[in-house]
Order: C-alpha cells, then sequence, then structure tokens
C-alpha cells in the first residue's frame, strides 16, 4: 500500500495531470483501495482528477464510492462485457 501511494505521489510530482487507473480490477480489494484512499487524504496529498475501471460491484459499495469522490475521482468506467 505504501508503494502505491508513493508511486501516486511520484506521479504528480512529475506531471500534474489528471491520472488514469486503467485497472479493469482497480477496486476487486475495495480494502486495499479505501486504505490507499484514506491514506492520500490523511497525508493532504494534492491530488489531480483522477479516473479509473471499476468492476460494477463498486455500486453496491457507498462508502468507497464516497471516498473515492472525497478523493478527487471524477469518472468510473464500468465494462459491461456480456448480459
Amino acid at each position: 500500500m505504501a508503494a502505491a501511494v508513493e508511486l501516486i505521489k511520484y506521479t504528480i510530482g512529475v506531471k500534474h495531470r489528471p491520472i488514469f487507473f486503467g485497472d479493469d480490477i482497480f477496486n476487486a480489494n475495495r480494502g486495499r483501495v479505501k486504505r490507499i484512499l484514506s491514506r492520500i487524504l490523511s497525508e493532504g496529498v494534492n491530488m489531480p482528477r483522477w479516473f479509473a475501471q471499476c468492476r460494477v460491484e463498486s455500486a453496491c459499495d457507498p462508502d468507497m464510492l464516497k471516498l473515492m469522490a472525497r478523493a478527487g475521482c471524477s469518472y468510473v468506467f464500468i465494462g459491461l462485457e456480456s448480459v
């Protein structure tokens, strides 16, 4: 987790532009995502707008969605591959 936050801080330092987490399973481990976002918020990391690909199950976790919004998430992209 610490490595993920440090990488985010490094990326922001190199280029302060929107960030896209292009991982289909970005939020598969919701606990990990919550810990990372909580750390970003507690450290006062100045996140640019960011976007992420998410699993549809994220809609069932309003706490995670609120945390994502507080941390600067602007959009989530959900792929529907089969009906």
